[in-house]
């Protein structure tokens, strides 16, 4: 039996839900069960896990820790994040910020508003989900759930659905396009250069 902080990504939108349990094996099963059943008590990750299907999700360990760090060790990894639905399915700092009065929360959330991440700590996120330490690693989408994720994307459900990019977003679109081809005819030039 492990105590410590776990996590339910889902590595396609990389949105994550995390929390803390004196035994983590028996917690994440009973997330994936209640997830299944479609009884989940958070309704972010549930909607989540309709839309984009179970295969897109991964059930992992960050942190081993003593009982008595629990509280500490959630809050570090939940972070001001709790605030952001795009990173975050949590609705709670963690910890013993789940005691919180709805007029605590919402000064926090008055603090928070308008906070930005600097470079470097934007940098270290992503690291920390570059290469073999993504969950999604060396594994492959299922032709169901490309299917899924296709549908999901389709019509009314594309966030884009009825919108248009203005003149100034297509000229940055089109400047972008060119130089990533341009890039690729001088890859191919070096290319058949160095085989010759």
């Amino acid at each position: 039996m492990k105590s410590g902080i776990y996590e339910i990504l889902n590595g396609e939108t990389g949105t994550w839900y995390r929390g803390q349990s004196i035994d983590i094996e028996k917690r994440l099963s009973q997330h994936r069960k209640s997830l299944q059943n479609g009884t989940h008590y958070n309704a972010h990750l549930q909607r989540s896990w309709d839309k984009w299907g179970e295969e897109v999700f991964s059930f992992h360990v960050l942190e081993e820790c003593d009982e008595s760090q629990l509280n500490e060790r959630e809050e570090y990894w939940v972070g001001e994040w709790y605030n952001d639905p795009s990173i975050s399915f949590n609705k709670k700092a963690g910890g013993d910020a789940a005691g919180f009065s709805e007029e605590t929360k919402r000064k926090i959330s008055q603090i928070k508003k308008g906070k930005k991440f600097s470079e470097e700590h934007k940098r270290k996120l992503s690291e920390t989900k570059k290469g073999e330490n993504n969950p999604f690693y060396g594994k492959k989408h299922t032709v169901e759930a490309i299917d899924k994720m296709s549908e999901a994307k389709k019509g009314e459900n594309n966030p884009f659905y009825g919108k248009k990019h203005n003149a100034e977003t297509r000229r940055k679109i089109s400047e972008a396009q060119k130089a990533y081809w341009q890039k690729r005819r001088k890859e191919k030039e070096l290319a058949k250069k160095s085989l010759q």
